[in-house]
């Protein structure tokens, strides 16, 4: 008969019929987290329904040690795919932020001929990103203690897509003012909240890495820009400037959307007196 290792840490004998139930158990948890329909953040219901099965056929809480892995494997399998949604989402923060100041460079060479600017005028269009961003920022900070990590963020894509939409609808300097100040209000939230929030949500060993992927965004974002400019710059010599500054709505409502799915920050719920549901986070976030 088959031999494992009991709880007490001695060996026992187990009948070939156990076994089988087992191994049967076992791959019912399996197909279980793997059809699930229900959305990703819910397979630890099917977890655990799974658990509780194979503790009902062996009471004595003593599984083989495959089935154990298996499990654990699953389960980190789960903790990285959240991750992987996590991180993205919040890099798009870091993409806009590079897009938005970015992209201004080849769209002003359009912008001036057909609004007639003067020299002043496009370095307060250029500038006033800048500017508003810098004020933003600091705000950030006063609104992601009250708030939290995730209203600010979804208040930054909401901004930048209300800013982008402004900008590439522009009919006049003054639109175009207002614009770029309200894409400078989305990128100096979005640059003070996103990374913080990576931080707070990753595991220590990760954390550093994760971060990392929201400047490398930046720089994406800028690259992206570019490319941008230079091909509306052939296809529509005279009108390409609105859909140079109108595409960051795309990134934006995507950010804004997959955040939606996303929970607050653990640390900020521990911050303000609600452990309970920071713990519900980190389990979902955290593999251990």
């Amino acid at each position: 008969m088959p031999l494992r290792r009991g709880a007490n840490g001695g060996w026992q004998r187990i009948s070939r019929a156990q076994v089988r139930r087992e191994e049967a158990i076992a791959e019912a948890v399996r197909r279980t987290l793997e059809l699930d329909s229900t959305p990703e953040y819910a397979n630890d219901n099917a977890a655990r329904k799974g658990t509780n099965a194979m503790n009902a056929q062996n009471p004595e809480g003593v599984y083989s040690d495959w089935a154990s892995e298996g499990m654990r494997r699953v389960r980190a399998d789960q903790v990285a795919r959240r991750m992987r949604h996590l991180t993205t989402m919040a890099a798009l923060g870091g993409f806009l932020f590079g897009y938005d100041t970015g992209v201004i460079s080849g769209a002003m060479l359009m912008i001036r001929r057909e609004f007639v600017l003067t020299p002043w005028q496009q370095e307060v269009v250029v500038s006033s990103t800048v500017l508003s961003a810098f004020f933003s920022s600091i705000a950030g900070g006063s609104l992601n203690r009250v708030w939290g990590r995730r209203p600010c963020i979804l208040l930054a894509a909401a901004v930048f897509t209300v800013g982008s939409l402004v900008l590439g609808g522009a009919w006049s300097y003054r639109t175009l003012v207002l614009g770029r100040i309200i894409v400078g209000v989305g990128i100096g939230l979005a640059s003070l909240t996103t990374p913080m929030y990576i931080a707070e949500m990753a595991a220590p060993t990760f954390r550093g890495q994760l971060v990392t992927i929201n400047a490398l965004l930046v720089t994406i974002g800028q690259f992206v820009a570019g490319m941008v400019d230079g091909v509306f710059h052939g296809l529509l010599p005279e009108t390409g400037w609105r859909y140079m500054l109108g595409l960051a709505t795309l990134p934006s409502m995507i950010m804004f959307l997959g955040f939606l799915a996303l929970p607050e920050s653990p640390r900020w719920l521990a911050m303000n007196h609600r452990q309970e549901d920071a713990t519900k986070v980190l389990q979902q976030y955290r593999e251990t």
